[in-house]
């Protein structure tokens, strides 16, 4: 059990040593303390709190090590106590607080500038002084004193020589001295940066910076076109040379890779045999090609000769020409391709267009005229078929129709303007069937002299007209034909006149509607006629009737006002009208005849259909029938 007490114990007394030693505190060398300040004095070594007495405590003390002394002591106050100058202790007088001294003018420091108060509760080194003097040298441009940096303060009579800084040159008394009124003599010399001069400068580039003295920079660049090669920015040094000291950088001319040439077309580079920076080169269509866009290319800074042209096929094609040319139509749909045909429109050998679809001229300024004569070759089946169609960039309007053939034909037409304010239109031409194109030219306006022109679409409002196309050719004839409900007036066909006109102007007119009311009736005026007296013959009837110009049968009405009923209302009232009357006049009928029919003459057989029953013989007229 004691021998436990004694081992706690040891632990506590090592854990008072942790606690209270530093673990950056050095071990104590006095030697080196005083070397650095002979005026310095270790207190107690210790290792614990323990082994200090009073309020003291076991604290590291730099170089003095481990040491007993209170933190919380303080140093003399050293304010006023610096003749000719002033003590500063910004930190307060504790331990490890510093007095800082500084000097009047005309009065340098003799000893060390800030005194630290130690743990002995006195200020490092020995006191400092002010002594009446010359201060250190004053600083001069570009230029440095050659003194003993130790040196606070100088004498009468002392001197001090100045250089120039590295890079620097200049001229004069480079030496000064300490007068008898503690003041410098003037300085009375210069220095300056040194001069590297302008660089070199190169071909087809310049450099930035205007200054060439030491420290400077410039940097070269090169013309537009040119590529820099070499190091560009160069820097003046010390010795008064560019550096780097080797050739300044050159530039060489940018090139561009060999040009593309275009579709359909050429591209001749002998004017430009280096492919360099300016140079150009010529590009050329083949024949029956037209250029969209520049002849020529110019390799630019960015190695680019540019937008490469665009070969189309020129509008008058000569297809027959070379092998390579085509016609200058875009395709805007369909298969339209240049084809090569055995033979083509000319009879020998060449290239057509051949497909179904559409396809577009470029712009034909029409230069006031209302219309350009033209010319097309068509080939094909006789079910195909080609519509041309004039385009102003908006609308379009056809213009002619042309069947084909199995053998080449030529078709000449008239290229008109969409609208009257156009200046120029592109012709489309529209093809259903596979058709094979060539030799698509314009002419001149006396070549469609005589030429027939085709008729337009009608309109029939409420009908149609059969066949209906876009266009018509001269002698075609239609039919017209009119919706339920309406009649057809100015003719049932008409045909497609030379000029473009038509034959005939067809209206549909809406046919009136019939009412039960407007239905015709037929009546009939029994007038009895009196024989003459004592003639004994019987008297006879005079029936009066209007007839229509057709069949004679009478009809004496006139058309009610149209009543505002549904179609189908009024057939219900038409029927039930007639059912109603129908049954009426039957029933009347018969008792009619069963009372009276044998007294007053009648026979009981039914009268023929249109004709009025006989009269009685006694010339009473009988009560009247109302037919529905």
């Amino acid at each position: 059990m004691l021998h436990n007490k004694k081992i706690v114990a040891v632990v506590i007394l090592i854990c008072a040593v942790c606690l209270t030693t530093s673990q950056d505190c050095q071990a104590r060398d006095e030697a080196a303390a005083i070397a650095e300040d002979p005026t310095r004095e270790c207190r107690k070594e210790c290792l614990i709190n323990a082994d200090c007495t009073g309020n003291k405590s076991c604290l590291c003390d730099d170089k003095c090590g481990l040491s007993c002394y209170n933190p919380d002591a303080e140093c003399p106050d050293l304010t006023g106590t610096l003749a000719n100058g002033v003590v500063s202790m910004p930190d307060g007088r504790k331990y490890g607080a510093k007095a800082k001294h500084t000097c009047n003018g005309g009065y340098y420091r003799v000893g060390i500038e800030k005194r630290i108060c130690r743990s002995t509760r006195k200020w490092s080194h020995v006191q400092t002084n002010c002594t009446r003097g010359c201060d250190l040298p004053p600083s001069a441009d570009g230029a440095y004193a050659d003194t003993d940096p130790d040196i606070l303060g100088y004498q009468p009579g002392q001197t001090v020589t100045y250089k120039c800084n590295t890079g620097y040159e200049g001229a004069g008394n480079f030496m000064i001295n300490c007068q008898t009124d503690y003041e410098w003599s003037p300085i009375n010399f210069y220095c300056q940066r040194k001069n590297c001069g302008a660089p070199e400068t190169i071909s087809n580039g310049a450099y930035t910076g205007t200054s060439f003295l030491f420290g400077d920079s410039i940097t070269y660049y090169c013309n537009t076109g040119y590529d820099i090669s070499g190091t560009a920015t160069r820097k003046c040094m010390a010795d008064a040379k560019w550096l780097p000291e080797e050739a300044p950088p050159t530039c060489k001319i940018r090139t561009c890779q060999a040009p593309k040439a275009p579709k359909n077309g050429t591209v001749d580079t002998s004017t430009a045999p280096d492919l360099e920076y300016n140079q150009i080169v010529t590009y050329k269509c083949d024949t029956g090609y037209k250029m969209q866009g520049s002849n020529t290319g110019t390799c630019d800074e960015n190695g680019s000769w540019g937008a490469v042209p665009t070969c189309l096929v020129a509008i008058e094609c000569g297809f027959e020409e070379l092998a390579t040319s085509t016609c200058g139509y875009t395709v805007v749909s369909g298969t339209f391709a240049r084809t090569y045909t055995d033979p083509d429109s000319t009879g020998l050998p060449g290239y057509a267009l051949v497909g179904n679809g559409k396809i577009r001229s470029g712009a034909l300024p029409l230069a006031g005229n209302d219309e350009q004569c033209m010319s097309v070759a068509i080939k094909g089946t006789s079910k195909d078929e080609l519509v041309a169609y004039a385009y102003n960039g908006a609308e379009t309007e056809a213009i002619w129709p042309f069947s084909a053939s199995t053998d080449w034909k030529t078709e000449k037409f008239k290229l008109k303007k969409v609208k009257s304010a156009d200046t120029e239109v592109q012709l489309e031409l529209v093809a259903t069937g596979d058709v094979e194109l060539d030799n698509i030219k314009t002419l001149s306006s006396s070549d469609c002299d005589g030429l027939d022109t085709p008729c337009a679409k009608q309109t029939l409002d409420h009908g149609k007209v059969d066949p209906e196309k876009d266009l018509y050719i001269k002698d075609e004839a239609v039919t017209y034909l009119c919706d339920n409900g309406y009649t057809l007036e100015g003719g049932s066909t008409g045909t497609c006149k030379a000029d473009g006109s038509w034959t005939t102007t067809p209206v549909c007119k809406s046919t009136p509607t019939t009412t039960a009311s407007e239905t015709p009736t037929t009546t009939s005026a029994v007038e009895p006629t009196q024989a003459p007296t004592g003639s004994g013959t019987s008297s006879t009837s005079t029936s009066t009737s209007t007839t229509d110009s057709t069949g004679g049968k009478p009809t004496s009405s006139t058309p009610s006002p149209h009543v505002p009923f549904p179609s189908w209302a009024i057939a219900i009232i038409v029927i039930a009208l007639l059912a109603f009357g129908g049954i009426g006049g039957y029933f009347g009928y018969k008792a009619f005849s069963n009372s009276k029919g044998k007294d007053k003459g009648y026979t009981s057989a039914t009268p023929e259909a249109g004709r009025a029953p006989s009269p009685p013989s006694n010339n009473v007229a009988p009560t009247p029938t109302t037919t529905v």
